[in-house]
């Protein structure tokens, strides 16, 4: 059997090939990966205008990059899509990415404080029945010096 020698020509389309086929490859399963990611859900569906909801990650990176540039600009969006994109890299938990969103949605919006929505439960301290109140211990009750 007679072998034949390989020239450095036959060696370097070789070596091209197998390095196309495994950039193919790795292109491929990295893209399988990140689209996996994106089709994440989140725990509750983000309602936004006109009946519409944000339910998987690529969603709400749709949403934001069809957004105004003017808005998409703001650093609430901006601020958003930091943390979708390190869910997404990272495989973090969903809320980051929902936390971004609704604050950035709400961004217009004014918090004002609401003192009539929770009841109180500040107050005097009863401390031993009726000292609190008037002041004297009821008769028969354990005294606090010992004599």
């Amino acid at each position: 059997m007679v072998h034949r020698r390989i020239t450095s020509a036959e060696v370097r389309r070789r070596d091209n090939l197998y390095f196309f086929l495994s950039v193919i490859w790795l292109t491929a399963v990295v893209g399988a990966l990140i689209f996996a990611l994106l089709m994440r859900q989140f725990d509750e569906p983000i309602p936004v205008s006109k009946g519409r909801q944000l339910v998987t990650l690529r969603d709400a990176g749709d949403y934001v990059a069809k957004l105004p540039r003017a808005e998409h600009m703001t650093a609430e969006w901006q601020a958003e899509m930091l943390a979708l994109m390190l869910v997404v890299d990272l495989d973090g938990p969903t809320m980051m990415a929902r936390i971004g969103i609704m604050r950035a949605l709400n961004r217009k919006v004014e918090r004002t404080f609401n003192p009539s929505r929770k009841d109180t439960h500040w107050g005097r301290r009863k401390l031993m029945g009726s000292i609190a109140t008037t002041g004297q211990r009821e008769p028969g009750a354990p005294s606090l010096i010992q004599t």
